[in-house]
C-alpha cells in the first residue's frame, strides 16, 4: 500500500479536482465537448499519474507514428495488453487523439474507465454477438466521421497476465471494421507497463517498452481476408514483445519443460527480487511446491485455477527452482 500512498499524496488534490471539473461532465456527455479539449485535458492528468508512479519509457519508432499522424484520416493501432495501464500510455505519448474500443467491465473503473468514457470510446460485451457488431459498425462509421480521433484496440481481448512475452491470439473481427474503413493499421508491442499498478512490486522506476513494429496500409491489405492481416499483425506484436524485452534491464525470462515458466517480477519491500513461476498443470504444480518446500525454499503467493498453478519465490533461489522446473 505504500506504493499507492506516496502517488496518492503527489497527487490527490489535482485528481480530485480533474475528477470534478471535468472527469464527470466529459464522461458523461463527451458529445458536448471538442475532442482535442478533451484529449489535451486527459492527456495533462495521465502523465502527472505516470510521473508519480515513477515510470519512464523507451519510445522505439514511436515518433514515426507522431510524425504521420493526419487530421484527415482516423487510424487503427492494435497492441499487446498486459496492464490496465496500457491504454493510458497511447494518450500520454500520442500528439493526435487517441480513443479506445474496450471490454464492457472497464466501463465501470472509477479512473480508466471514466478517462476512456470521456474520449468517446467504445465498450464490447463479448458475450453479446449483436452487441459486438453493432459497436464495431459503430466504429467503422465514426473512423469515417471523426478523422481526427486514432482508434486504440486490444485484440487478444483480455490482459496477458502469465505468459507476457508470448502474444495470445488475436480476434479476427478487431480488423474487419477498420479494414472496411480503409484506415492503415498501425502495430505496438508493450512491455513493463505490468509492473505500474503492481501493489507487491517495489521498483524504485517502471520502465516501460512501447515499440512501433509495422504498419499495413489499406494498399498492403487490399487482397488480404481479415484473418490474413489478423495473423499478419499477430506476427509482428509477438515479434516486437520479444525484441524490446532484450532491453528491458528487469526482465528474467526462463522456458522450462512442459510449458513452464520463470519471470522476472519486482522488488520487494526489503528490495531483493523476486520471481514469478507458472505451471499449467495442477498436479506438477503441488508436486514442485512440495520439492521446493523439502529444499527449504519459500514459497508465497501460490495460487491454482483454471488447471494451472502460479508462485513466487527469492531470485537468490533461481537455479534450484529452474532445476526442479527443467529449465530448457
Amino acid at each position: 500500500m505504500k506504493k499507492y500512498f506516496i502517488v496518492i499524496c503527489k497527487i490527490l488534490p489535482y485528481l480530485i479536482y480533474s475528477y470534478f471539473s471535468w472527469i464527470l461532465p466529459y464522461s458523461r456527455h463527451p458529445e458536448k465537448y471538442d475532442v482535442e479539449l478533451r484529449f489535451k485535458k486527459a492527456q495533462i492528468l495521465i502523465r502527472k499519474v505516470l510521473k508519480a508512479f515513477r515510470t519512464t519509457f523507451n519510445e522505439i519508432n514511436f515518433d514515426k507514428f507522431n510524425n504521420e499522424g493526419r487530421k484527415d484520416q482516423s487510424r487503427f493501432i492494435v497492441c499487446n495488453h498486459i496492464s490496465d495501464c496500457d491504454p493510458l500510455l497511447f494518450i500520454a505519448l500520442s500528439n493526435k487523439p487517441v480513443t479506445f474500443v474496450a471490454k464492457k467491465e472497464t466501463r465501470k473503473f472509477l479512473f480508466v474507465g471514466r478517462i476512456i468514457r470521456a474520449l468517446g470510446g467504445e465498450f464490447l460485451d463479448r458475450s453479446d454477438l449483436k452487441q459486438e457488431l453493432r459497436v464495431f459498425i459503430n466504429i467503422r462509421k465514426r473512423m469515417i466521421s471523426e478523422p481526427n480521433v486514432d482508434w486504440v484496440i486490444f485484440p487478444e481481448g483480455t490482459r496477458n497476465k502469465t505468459d507476457i512475452l508470448n502474444v495470445q491470439e488475436f480476434k479476427n473481427g478487431a480488423f474487419k471494421y477498420a479494414m472496411k474503413a480503409e484506415a492503415p493499421i498501425y502495430i505496438f508491442s508493450i512491455l513493463g507497463s505490468q509492473r505500474i499498478l503492481d501493489i507487491k512490486c517495489k521498483n524504485k522506476y517502471y520502465p516501460v517498452q512501447i515499440k512501433l513494429n509495422k504498419v499495413i496500409t489499406k494498399e498492403d491489405y487490399q487482397n488480404l481476408s481479415t484473418v490474413e492481416v489478423s495473423s499478419i499483425s499477430h506476427e509482428a506484436c509477438d515479434n516486437g514483445v520479444k525484441e524490446i524485452s532484450k532491453f528491458d534491464e528487469d526482465m528474467v525470462y526462463i522456458s522450462c519443460q512442459n510449458d513452464c515458466k520463470i519471470w522476472y517480477y519486482g522488488l520487494n519491500e526489503s528490495r531483493r527480487a523476486i520471481l514469478g513461476a507458472y505451471i499449467p498443470s495442477i498436479g506438477r504444480g503441488r508436486n514442485i511446491k512440495k520439492a521446493m518446500k523439502k529444499e527449504k525454499i519459500e514459497v508465497f503467493d501460490y495460487s491454482e485455477s483454471d488447471e494451472e498453478v502460479m508462485f513466487r519465490f527469492k531470485a537468490e533461489d533461481i537455479e534450484a527452482v529452474a532445476e526442479l522446473m527443467k529449465a530448457k
